[in-house]
């Protein structure tokens, strides 16, 4: 095969991809068919994570007893934040006996999370650990805002296909007009690949964007690193308060131009 042979399968490739990303984002949209965008205030949507520790641990131990989600509280705590904390940490949970995390005190407090419009201090429990070098926050649910997330598994199934790529990196910037979004996102390096464009799915619910992409590079084997791209597109109408939603279904963030983290 030639060089410009090898160039059309790579292409081929891609558009494999591209087509198949498509399909993603029609059911990562679906999925928040049901969200209240139009209610006011509108609903919380958190992107990070509910609970974090904010400096990390002493031990190795603690580390993993936190990771494995074996937690207890020498104090008083409500049972809805030890559940609520267990289960948004204790994502590897292994039946490998160790000691737990001790939690010594629980004050509630404020603290940032990360919602789909950037960053907002919102009410919190201030955990104290054995063996953690700062404090774990837990969401407030009493008191926070309500949260919306679409349900878990997805009440539409997901498509029959490779899982897409998740880019933990992936935003959107809000241009001069509502409807004008930059797509941040990352990619092949400049040279193997460029995305002159993207395809938009959007409802009056939620908007995704797949980058398409060109190849452009030489022939042979590739190193792909996480490169940083950007695409500008045109929305139908201003994005409002819908959900900007990635390829697996979760919301990202929409920011103003002088709050992106880039």
């Amino acid at each position: 095969m030639g060089e410009q042979g090898r160039r059309s399968s790579a292409q081929a490739a891609l558009d494999r991809r591209f087509a198949e990303d498509l399909v993603w984002a029609r059911w990562a949209v679906a999925r928040w068919d049901a969200f209240p965008a139009e209610r006011l205030p509108r609903p919380l949507v958190l992107v990070g994570q509910r609970a974090f520790v904010e400096q990390g641990f002493a031990t190795g131990e603690a580390k993993l007893a936190y990771l494995e989600g074996r937690v207890e509280s020498a104090v008083p705590l409500r049972a809805a934040v030890l559940a609520a904390f267990i289960q948004e940490l204790g994502t590897g949970r292994s039946a490998r006996a160790g000691p737990p995390l001790v939690i010594t005190d629980a004050v509630r407090g404020e603290t940032e999370f990360v919602t789909d419009r950037g960053r907002r201090r919102l009410p919190a429990w201030r955990l104290t650990a054995i063996d953690a070098l700062g404090p774990i926050w837990v969401l407030d649910r009493e008191l926070a805002p309500g949260e919306w997330q679409p349900a878990d598994p997805p009440a539409i199934p997901r498509p029959a296909l490779q899982a897409p790529r998740f880019d933990p990196g992936t935003h959107v910037v809000v241009g001069p007009s509502d409807a004008t979004l930059t797509l941040h996102f990352t990619g092949a390096l400049p040279e193997f690949e460029r995305y002159p464009e993207a395809e938009i799915i959007e409802s009056p619910k939620a908007v995704a964007i797949v980058p398409k992409a060109e190849d452009i590079g030489p022939p042979g084997a590739r190193i792909l690193p996480g490169y940083g791209h950007q695409v500008t597109v045109q929305l139908a109408s201003p994005i409002g308060p819908r959900v900007f939603v990635d390829l697996h279904g979760h919301a990202r963030q929409v920011l103003q131009a002088s709050s992106d983290p880039r």
